[in-house]
């Protein structure tokens, strides 16, 4: 009975500190939203009162659909009833025009910026600080048992410029891109194999794009293949691809609805939890796998061992890291790459007699140099990059504030860039919902048609803050499409 009745106690204990941490994080939230939103009695630049230039809005009077309390507009945008983010800009713009404001939990604001000019002032106006994973932050910056850091994707400030000056130049060094050539053909060999294997007509090309973008990542990072391509897959690789999923699922889900993991230890905290500790345990095995055979030099992993003044646990994240993110960027784009050329005729018997120049037999050689001779497999990758953005929005903070479109945005805001949006308007590209790969062939420097903005193309993200695995990605896309295409 004391052992129950201590039990009790404690249980009841909990369940108080949870609650009062509860009302204690809604209370700072309010005063953090109130502050945010009210600082000045008008919302507005006091110094601008003083000039002749006309009064700027505040960010309250930005047209967005209805809050609610607490909830802000989770439960009631429009969008949110939307598969397609495409049509849910379409939404946005017809019923509130080019900025709209929408809420996040507390009645944090998040700007959506729709009209290409808008996004092009904003880009050239913002930093490099971006939200992260929220569920991740937390859950990393409670075990320094396990991490000295929150991961490259979540880091700002001066923690994000280690990660990144630790990792970057590893990953973007030219010399290291060629040398991963032979075997990004290598496993686009065994890649059509398993769509000989599949039959005539393949049901779910995506399940074999991951295997490929699995195979390539792990390589990246370790310099040997991992048998995701073979027919009976090792099961601790089999693991790693499960436990992947999981994770993100937990991920995704914690990005919605009221985040009841910050108080309670949800299913939904659970699974990020154990998703999480399972997936590093597993790297920590490959790493010292490696390293007792001596085989660190092979990829990026031996670089990052020798990198200064970074701990170990940091360099164990940022491998995991690498595979985790290049592995998706590589399924993304891919997938809509090979479905773009796949579904026009017109355009993969183009792509053909281009590639026939280089590849002229089953065995011809496809190095690095050999692709720089391939412009309309080029042009037929970046226009599946329009059409189907891996990055279609990206999110920054303000660092100052920002005058944009008659409002004044004050510092910390979050904008939401939809690129994606403005890349698919008639005012930014000829002939927008064509999927047309020519508009990318050049005459002298201009392009064929007109209108073509350029400066709107970031299929992997902005600025400092972009993948810094891009190059990578560029070459296996590459490999892949130009083998499979001829």
């Amino acid at each position: 009975m004391e052992q129950s009745a201590e039990t009790i106690q404690n249980a009841v204990l909990v369940w108080t500190l949870t609650v009062l941490k509860f009302i204690q994080h809604g209370i700072m939230q309010i005063l953090n939203f109130f502050t945010f939103m009210f600082g000045n009695a008008d919302g507005t630049n006091k110094e601008s009162d003083k000039s002749d230039k006309p009064k700027l809005k505040s960010v309250k009077q930005i047209p967005g659909p209805a809050p609610l309390p607490i909830f802000g507009t989770t439960l009631t945008s429009p969008a949110l009833k939307m598969t397609n983010l495409l049509k849910a800009n379409e939404g946005r713009w017809k019923e509130f025009g080019p900025i709209v404001k929408e809420e996040h939990l507390w009645g944090f604001p998040m700007i959506h910026l729709l009209d290409a000019d808008h996004i092009e002032y904003a880009s050239k106006m913002i930093g490099n600080f971006r939200p992260g994973m929220e569920i991740l932050t937390t859950y990393r910056s409670n075990h320094p048992d396990r991490y000295d850091s929150i991961g490259l994707t979540n880091a700002q400030g001066e923690e994000w410029e280690m990660l990144h000056g630790a990792l970057s130049p590893l990953i973007t060094n030219l010399n290291f891109i060629k040398s991963i050539a032979p075997a990004a053909a290598e496993m686009t060999a065994d890649f059509k194999d398993l769509i000989k294997e599949s039959g005539p007509y393949i049901e779910d090309v995506q399940s074999l794009v991951r295997k490929f973008a699995a195979e390539s990542s792990f390589y990246n990072v370790f310099g040997r293949r991992m048998g995701f391509m073979f027919n009976e897959v090792p099961t601790n690789m089999q693991e790693f691809l499960h436990t992947h999923d999981r994770l993100w699922r937990a991920v995704h889900q914690s990005s919605y609805g009221f985040p009841w993991w910050k108080y309670f230890p949800t299913s939904l905290w659970n699974q990020n939890a154990k998703s999480e500790s399972l997936l590093l345990d597993m790297m920590e095995n490959m790493i010292q796998t490696s390293i007792k055979e001596d085989s660190t030099h092979e990829g990026l992993l031996g670089g990052l061992l020798d990198v200064k003044d970074v701990s170990y646990k940091t360099k164990r994240l940022l491998a995991l890291e690498t595979i985790l993110g290049s592995g998706d960027s590589v399924i993304s784009a891919l997938t809509f790459a090979l479905y773009w050329i796949s579904r026009d005729k017109r355009v993969s018997n183009k792509l053909y007699e281009e590639l026939k120049t280089i590849l002229p037999t089953k065995d011809s050689e496809l190095n690095y140099d050999e692709l720089q001779k391939l412009p309309y497999l080029k042009a037929c990758i970046t226009e599946s990059y329009r059409m189907s953005n891996p990055a279609p929005n990206i999110m920054r903070l303000v660092e100052q504030p920002l005058e944009l479109g008659g409002y004044l945005i004050p510092a910390y805001s979050l904008l939401i860039l939809q690129w994606g949006f403005a890349v698919m308007q008639e005012d930014s590209f000829y002939k927008p919902k064509e999927f047309l790969p020519e508009r990318w062939i050049y005459e002298g420097n201009e392009p064929r048609f007109q209108p073509h903005r350029r400066s709107l193309m970031h299929p992997f993200g902005y600025g400092k803050r972009s993948c810094p695995g891009k190059r990578i990605v560029t070459l296996y896309v590459h490999v892949l499409l130009a083998r499979v295409s001829c």
